[in-house]
């Protein structure tokens, strides 16, 4: 509603007051001839007025609408990102931010054409209903008169049809008009948002699998009394977020559960990082480094399983090793209690537990 109203006011208000001039008025022959020369010396400037922002309107619009053409491809390829690595999806987010972002350049040609449009309606159509004095037959009659009539007429239409239609297709651009596909293209954050792509029916399963979290773990110096920690690490960060780790030993017995939920929004595309503890216990970390497994579940809004990935661990040498999602399961739990972890958490938070071992 908001995208027309500017547009409709603009577009209203002349037609009404052209609806408010008299043009019953008779004129001598010197008012009339003046009047015909003011007439002539605004249809010049008018015409000029015209070519001018037609031409930069026409420009800029193909410049702005190859960026929705970007960003509209790059929507398409995040909701099925099958071909896409991390690098390319932080790129095509950064990109398609400054594809969507509002540009004065393009809000003060829409402000002008709309301007010219709204003026050419009101001036011109008085200059028409001048000469003709409204007078248009609607019988087929080849006078030159008439003729001339509907020429003037015809003539008015058209341009103000050219200029109406211009400006639709500016307000189109300026609001990211979606040039391949319907509606309009989503707020950039919108890309990172997981409610938002469940509802596009984005492949959340190939997106975790590209841009999943993971779980790393270090031994801190000094050698002879070393700390333990554990962070939680996303490459790119999603705001409504819902996920669950669950950490095995090597005879699947669970050792840990690391669960949470992201709501706030930072800068696009930014990783994240949280330090969970600096104070794992020892005997905990030396589990956790043998042949241990993982998965993920990532949730919807009713906490219900979107996405399940397995993870496996990575060693990078005897002070470090990563847990992260390396496979799709496509199996779900036909019983899942693992959502009722996240119901709790009414804020950004993410917490873990050490399973009690038998």
């Amino acid at each position: 509603m908001i995208r027309w109203g500017i547009f409709s006011v603009f577009l209203i208000l002349p037609i009404v007051l052209l609806t408010q001039i008299d043009y019953s008025k008779q004129f001598l022959d010197k008012d009339y001839d003046l009047l015909k020369d003011q007439v002539e010396l605004v249809s010049w400037l008018f015409a000029g007025l015209i070519a001018i922002v037609a031409l930069v309107s026409l420009f800029v619009g193909f410049m702005y609408d190859n960026k929705l053409l970007s960003a509209s491809r790059f929507r398409k390829q995040i909701y099925l990102p099958y071909t896409l690595s991390l690098t390319d999806i932080r790129q095509g987010l950064l990109e398609y931010e400054r594809n969507v972002s509002g540009d004065i350049l393009i809000k003060c040609v829409y402000a002008a054409l709309l301007a010219v449009t709204s003026l050419t309606i009101l001036v011109w159509g008085t200059a028409v209903g001048f000469y003709t004095k409204y007078q248009f037959s609607t019988s087929l009659i080849f006078t030159i008169e008439a003729v001339l009539n509907f020429g003037i007429y015809a003539f008015y239409t058209v341009l103000c049809c050219f200029l109406v239609g211009l400006s639709i297709i500016f307000n189109h651009i300026k609001n990211n008009k979606d040039p391949l596909g319907d509606g309009f293209l989503p707020k950039a954050k919108d890309l990172c948002n997981i409610d938002h792509l469940i509802s596009k029916g984005c492949d959340i399963d190939e997106l975790a699998l590209k841009v999943g979290p993971s779980v790393e773990f270090y031994k801190n110096p000094p050698i002879e009394e070393p700390t333990f920690e554990m962070n939680f690490h996303l490459p790119i960060k999603f705001h409504n977020f819902r996920f669950v780790i669950s950490i095995y030993d090597k005879k699947k017995r669970p050792l840990l559960t690391c669960y949470g939920v992201l709501t706030e929004f930072g800068h696009l595309g930014e990783k994240f990082v949280k330090s969970l503890t600096t104070n794992l216990s020892e005997g905990i970390y030396n589990d956790l480094s043998e042949e241990v497994t993982g998965e993920i579940k990532i949730f919807n809004s009713e906490y219900k399983v979107v996405s399940r990935l397995g993870m496996s661990m990575i060693v990078n040498n005897n002070d470090s090793f990563i847990l992260s999602p390396n496979r799709i399961i496509y199996s779900r739990d036909k019983i899942e209690l693992n959502g009722n972890l996240l119901a709790n958490l009414q804020e950004e938070k993410i917490k873990y537990h050490v399973e009690q071992r038998r």
